[in-house]
């Protein structure tokens, strides 16, 4: 019979309680039930070693719970609890605006932390929106030297959203056939915005806006704070070929 020389803690820690006492045991069973000599062999305490033959003799070498058997002093009451969970369930409000709204409904005053804490094992926590990590950084303009409408940026957006929208807005646009997507254009030295609403989203909606845009700037564009506008008209061309 050969004795197990791996220390009791880390056979535990490796294996499961169960396994480790039952090694501590056969050691105990091939040292002739010295607990002391095995203690000495896995590195534990003569105590340990009793702790299992105890449980060895209860039939369970698994451990038992640490759950406290008597309640905290200052235990919240069951009915309490379900009141918080059937509120949060109705509301939807956070801890601290709960309690006011308990305390004005029911003249109860629970503390901000228990109501969190609450909340927190029955698992009613909002969902927390994932951000989205852009791949690159927003690009960096040199003011100084930049023209009007030399640098623009576009954006495209669904503004039918459910979730951010209310519901008499959202059932008008719906009901009343309502274009759903906005195109936005910025210049990033003046911050001129234009706006666009389309049906669709597709290529030929953009290009239409950005055409308007061109046509926009190139015939409007009567009184430019350069000194040679026909220098400055041939910039604004050079600067948006990607639109015509």
């Amino acid at each position: 019979m050969s004795i197990q020389h791996q220390s009791y803690l880390e056979l535990k820690k490796d294996t499961d309680e169960e396994f480790a006492r039952r090694a501590l045991l056969y050691n105990l069973e091939c040292l002739k039930n010295n607990a002391r000599a095995t203690a000495r062999t896995m590195r534990c305490s003569p105590h340990t070693v009793y702790r299992a033959m105890r449980k060895r003799d209860e039939g369970d070498l698994k451990d038992t719970s640490h759950k406290p058997k008597s309640r905290h002093p200052r235990h919240l009451e069951d009915e309490k609890e379900r009141m918080i969970i059937e509120y949060r369930k109705k509301t939807k409000l956070g801890k601290r605006r709960l309690r006011y709204f308990i305390f004005q409904k029911e003249g109860i005053d629970i503390p901000e932390s228990t109501i969190g804490k609450v909340i927190k094992r029955h698992r009613l926590q909002r969902k927390k929106r994932k951000r989205v990590k852009r791949d690159r950084a927003s690009p960096s303009y040199c003011f100084e030297k930049l023209f009007p409408f030399q640098e623009l940026q576009a954006d495209l957006k669904e503004i039918l959203d459910k979730g951010t929208l209310p519901k008499e807005v959202y059932s008008h646009l719906k009901t009343q056939d309502l274009p759903i997507f906005q195109w936005t254009v910025i210049d990033v030295l003046t911050r001129i915005r234009f706006l666009a609403f389309s049906y669709k989203k597709d290529w030929f909606s953009g290009k239409a806006f950005l055409q308007l845009i061109t046509w926009w700037i190139l015939l409007l564009w009567v009184s430019p704070p350069y000194p040679h506008s026909d220098r400055w008209r041939g910039r604004v061309c050079c600067f948006l070929p990607w639109i015509l």
